[in-house]
């Protein structure tokens, strides 16, 4: 397929499937090509107990949010067919997000290659350990990456429930408070006795 002259088509015409470029395919017949890595990236469900069967990728990358049902990615993984799970692939919007709301907190600006860099590095190193671990557990990717989210989230709770409590109201407005309060005795009615 010439696709310099796809891309001209669809430029004129708005759509590809008007191009004499190659042949459109129905979206099933896409999901049944064989084919190295079948990448979805538009639907969510697109793989489901009624055209799993089809596939004849020999891994499949999601990219979309949800583009498998349970049963579909069961069915692959007792097929062998690795599934590199979408927060795999999604995270990099997530995490460049975050760098951005970072250099807004902060008011600076970052160079993009800095960003870019970054990202690449932090996603390699993130991919690389769901791989390794996967291997390690004898479980799928997803199952590696979902149990390295969780424990990443428990330990945020953990370090977070080791702070101390943080006030927004300054020690002299709560002393002021506690002043007015009234007492008994000259001891606070909500005075807590150790």
């Amino acid at each position: 397929m010439d696709v310099d002259a796809a891309k001209k088509d669809k430029t004129q015409q708005g759509k590809l499937a008007k191009s004499q470029q190659g042949k459109a395919l129905s979206g099933d017949d896409l999901l049944a090509l064989e084919v190295d890595v079948l990448v979805l990236a538009a639907l969510e469900n697109q793989l489901h107990s009624d055209n799993v069967g089809d596939v004849k990728a020999g891994a499949v990358l999601e990219i979309a949010n949800g583009p498998l049902t349970s049963d579909a990615d069961a069915a692959l993984e007792k097929r062998g067919v690795p599934v590199l799970p979408d927060v795999l692939p999604n995270t990099g919007g997530v995490i460049a997000s975050y760098s951005e709301w970072l250099q807004n907190r902060s008011g600076e600006k970052w160079q993009e290659g800095e960003v870019n860099q970054g990202l690449k590095r932090r996603l390699s190193d993130e991919a690389n350990r769901v791989l390794v671990r996967a291997e390690e557990e004898r479980v799928t990717d997803r199952q590696a990456a979902y149990r390295q989210g969780i424990e990443r989230i428990a330990e945020a709770i953990r370090a977070r429930a080791q702070l101390p409590s943080l006030s927004l109201i300054s020690e002299a407005t709560q002393r002021k408070r506690r002043a007015r309060r009234p007492a008994v005795g000259g001891v606070p009615i909500d005075a807590r006795v150790a």
